[in-house]
């Protein structure tokens, strides 16, 4: 016995097809093909480990999803950066030489104003009868120091004044210069300091930072 297709089966199936095609032709339609080769075109190029050189002139933000640059060119929240080692222990570890510009700075001063060889520390607390040592390592003891003071953390700010009366010392002046370090200290009696006017005054306490160059 043979049997016969329904028209509404055959009616069905021709909907699907139509609205099918009719899906596939707007797809086709709506998508544009890039006018140029990619990745260099329409979409930017994703940095790689390839060997071709690559410029980026957005920012870049590495080991911190996000967090954004505001503005850096390039910020490392987390983990450190070696130049020379594939192991670096510490945020910046540097194998090899170091050229700059400026100058290089830690918790107790920088090192370099263009041409190396100079060392300004930060100011450090001082009293009667104290030592400080600034650590400068520029490798020689042939030094010029200048010696800054001043009574309190505001100021005012002046050159330390060192003076000998009857064997006992009075002010701040260097105690000892080696290839690596500084020493500071403040006599017995009172610190003697220049103020405005040519006059000066003393205190117990203050806070002195060296200006130092190499002189060789």
């Amino acid at each position: 016995m043979k049997k016969q297709v329904s028209s509404k089966i055959v009616v069905l199936v021709f909907s699907v097809l139509v609205v099918c095609f009719a899906i596939g032709f707007y797809t086709f339609a709506a998508w544009q093909e890039p006018t140029q080769t990619q990745p260099e075109g329409n979409v930017d190029a994703p940095l790689n480990v390839g060997s071709k050189e690559q410029t980026k002139s957005g920012n870049l933000v590495v080991n911190a999803l996000g967090v954004s640059a505001f503005g850096n060119a390039l910020l490392v929240p987390n983990g450190n950066v070696g130049i020379g080692t594939k192991n670096p222990s510490q945020k910046l570890d540097v194998v090899g030489n170091i050229v700059a510009s400026g100058t290089i700075c830690d918790s107790t001063g920088c090192i370099g104003d263009g041409g190396g060889g100079t060392y300004v520390s930060v100011w450090v607390a001082i009293s009667s009868n104290g030592t400080v040592a600034f650590t400068h390592n520029l490798g020689t003891s042939d030094l010029s120091v200048t010696i800054l003071f001043k009574p309190s953390s505001t100021g005012p700010i002046s050159i330390a004044l060192a003076s000998e009366v009857g064997g006992m010392l009075y002010g701040v002046s260097v105690h000892e210069i080696t290839n690596t370090q500084i020493k500071v200290s403040s006599g017995t009696g009172p610190i003697y300091y220049w103020k405005a006017g040519g006059s000066y005054g003393t205190t117990n306490s203050g806070y002195v930072k060296v200006l130092v160059r190499a002189m060789n």
